[in-house]
């Protein structure tokens, strides 16, 4: 008896999976179907060497004064801290060092600052300039602009 059951369940679910399985088929096969698809634009190459250029070119140039700011605070910070160890009055030193100190970190963080920004700009841009190369933004470059050294 129970084998009639199972035998009775197992022809049953057999016909209900062949009658439901082509229609599962079907519809994967109409997925890749040109109707389902738009047409992309294909890719302007020269177009975004150039987008890629301008972006490298602003976040190069970026670094640069960064560099050319961090160098003159610390030169500064170098000066200050020399005048202060030729103060004979504690206090005064004590205020002298603080302030050179604070004078430096306040640059540093400036600096920092306008490379940040000026980062973001170059990113910004480069999303603009590279939409309008076509293809869409499926480089991977996109996702670069969290990875730059801040």
């Amino acid at each position: 008896m129970f084998s009639k059951r199972f035998a009775s369940a197992a022809v049953s679910l057999t016909f209900l999976m062949g009658a439901a399985l082509p229609g599962v088929f079907a519809m994967d096969s109409m997925e890749g179907s040109s109707t389902d698809h738009q047409v992309q634009k294909a890719v302007d190459l020269v177009c975004v060497q150039t987008a890629v250029d301008k972006r490298e070119t602003a976040v190069a140039a970026g670094f640069t004064t960064y560099a050319a700011a961090v160098t003159a605070a610390q030169a500064q910070r170098k000066t200050d801290l020399h005048a202060a160890w030729a103060m004979t009055d504690a206090t005064a030193r004590k205020d002298a060092i603080k302030a050179a100190w604070k004078t430096f970190t306040g640059s540093v963080k400036t600096a920092r600052k306008a490379l940040k920004t000026g980062n973001k700009a170059a990113w910004s841009t480069y999303k603009t300039d590279r939409k309008a190369c076509g293809g869409g933004e499926s480089d991977g470059e996109g996702s670069g602009s969290g990875q730059e050294v801040q």
